[in-house]
Formats: C-alpha cells, structure tokens, sequence
C-alpha cells in the first residue's frame, strides 16, 4: 500500500502463536477503516464514490460545489441554481448494454514445455 500511513496498524512480525483473534480482528479493522474513510490520491474516497452516483442519477447537492461557486467562502447568495442536462448516462448505458451483449469466450492455455494442451 504505497503512500498509505501504517502507524496504527498492529505490528506484523510476531510469532504465529502470538497472533490471536483479538490481533486478526484489529488488523481487519485497520484494513476497514483504510477502505471506507481515507483518499490517498490511489483511489477515490466512498464520499466522492456517492456524490458520482448521485450526479449520475441526476440528483445534484450544491455543497459539492461550494468550492466552484462561493472559493473565497463569503456566503453571498447566489440566485442562480444548478440545472440537470443529462447528457453522459446514454452513452455510459449504451456501452454497458453493448458489453453485455458480447459473448465471453475465455480459453484457458498451458504455457509451460511439460504441459499437454489441446485447443
């Protein structure tokens, strides 16, 4: 995990006799927390996964934009309102419909000179 902080993360090189269920459960609560409440620059964080759905989904929230429309926070009040034009969900809904239609044709082949393969 590059780029991730691991100082509350439970020591790892302990002796297997050492490592119970209460150490197991802290790691995996660890791991948990890595996953749902941070946004280190890899991946994006479960608040802005949401704000994405719901833009897809045509609901928009104003707060996600405060930092387009009010950058200097001087709470002026704007008249103008946020109008939904949907226009990137037909296209996105076109190419899953087409992905799904397409046959998946796997093959599974044996790389190594003492395998036996038949196509």
């Amino acid at each position: 995990m590059a780029g991730v902080a691991i100082e509350n993360l439970p020591v790892q090189k302990l002796a297997f006799s050492k490592k119970g269920e209460k150490w197991g459960k802290s790691v995996i609560d660890y791991l948990e927390s890595l996953t749902y409440f941070t946004s280190d620059g890899e991946r994006s964080s479960r608040q802005n996964k949401l704000a994405n759905y719901r833009l897809f989904n045509g609901k928009i929230d104003e707060k996600d934009f405060k930092y387009i429309t009010d950058p200097f926070e001087l709470q002026l009040d704007v008249p103008a309102k946020f109008q939904h034009y949907d226009k990137i969900s037909p296209k996105i809904m076109l190419l899953e419909g087409e992905e799904l239609k397409r046959p998946f044709n796997f093959k599974c082949i044996a790389r190594n000179y003492d395998a036996v393969s038949e196509l």
